[in-house]
C-alpha cells in the first residue's frame, strides 16, 4: 500500500538550522529530513516542520543581520514576456515529459528505462530551451526549466539502484548486470 510507504520517506537531511550539507541550501517542510518526525509524512507532521523550521531558517537568514542577502530587480526577460503570443509547443513538450516521467522515471521504474528517459529528456530540454529563445512566454520559460529539473530527477533515479520508500526498482538485464 502506497500510504503505508509514507513511514519510510525522507528527505533532505538538515540540522537545527534547516542547513543541509550542499553549500546554501536550507530545506524545510515536506522536502526535508529533521530527525524529529523521522521519516513519516503522515497526520501532516511536516506542517509543523515546515512552521518550526521555516522560522529557523528565516531567522538565520535576517537580512538586517547579515546584510549578504539582496533582493533585486526581477531578471530583465521577465519583461519580455508576450502574453498575445500563442505558445502551442509548450504545451507539447509538457505532455511528453508527463508521460515519459510517468512511464519511465516514475514509482516503478527500470534503469534501462531511467537510461532511455535522460536521452529523451536531453532532447526535449534543448528543445524547450530553444522555444524559449524563439518565444519567451511564461510556459516557454515553465517548459525549460521543468526539462533542467526532470533532467536532474532522472539522472539521480538512474544512479539509484536500490528500491527504497516509494520507489521500486524492477529487474532488467542491466539490472542483473549491476548485481552479478
Amino acid at each position: 500500500c502506497v500510504p503505508a510507504a509514507h513511514y519510510t520517506c525522507g528527505g533532505v537531511s538538515v540540522d537545527l538550522k534547516g542547513k543541509s550539507s550542499v553549500e546554501g541550501l536550507r530545506v524545510a517542510g515536506e522536502g526535508s529530513r529533521t530527525g524529529v518526525h523521522g521519516g513519516n509524512r503522515l497526520a501532516s507532521t511536516s506542517l509543523l516542520e515546515g512552521l518550526v523550521w521555516g522560522a529557523e531558517i528565516g531567522e538565520d537568514l535576517d537580512i538586517t543581520k547579515t546584510g549578504d542577502f539582496v533582493i533585486t530587480e526581477k531578471e530583465s526577460y521577465y519583461n519580455e514576456f508576450d502574453a498575445k503570443n500563442v505558445d502551442e509547443r509548450s504545451d507539447e513538450l509538457l505532455a511528453n515529459l508527463r508521460s515519459l516521467m510517468w512511464n519511465d522515471v516514475g514509482i516503478v521504474r527500470t534503469v534501462s528505462g531511467t537510461s532511455v528517459a535522460i536521452e529523451e529528456i536531453t532532447t526535449l530540454t534543448s528543445e524547450a530551451e530553444a522555444l524559449f529563445q524563439t518565444v519567451k512566454t511564461q510556459k516557454s520559460c515553465m517548459i525549460r526549466d521543468a526539462t533542467v529539473a526532470a533532467g536532474l530527477v532522472a539522472k539521480a533515479a538512474n544512479e539509484n539502484r536500490v528500491s527504497g520508500g516509494t520507489h521500486f526498482i524492477e529487474d532488467d538485464e542491466e539490472q542483473k548486470m549491476d548485481n552479478a
